[in-house]
C-alpha cells in the first residue's frame, strides 16, 4: 500500500508535528510565567 518514500515522508511529517506541539506546549508555559510576573506586579 504504502511506497517507502511515502512512508518516510508520513514519519517526518509525524516527527514535524510533534515538534510544533511540543513548541506550543513551551510558548504556553511562557505565556502562563509571564501573565504570574504580570499578575505579581500588579498585586
Amino acid at each position: 500500500m504504502y511506497t517507502s518514500r511515502n512512508y518516510k515522508r508520513i514519519l517526518e511529517y509525524n516527527r514535524i508535528a510533534k515538534c510544533g506541539h511540543i513548541a506550543k506546549e513551551i510558548n504556553n508555559r511562557k505565556k502562563q510565567e509571564a501573565i504570574r510576573r504580570i499578575l505579581e506586579i500588579i498585586g
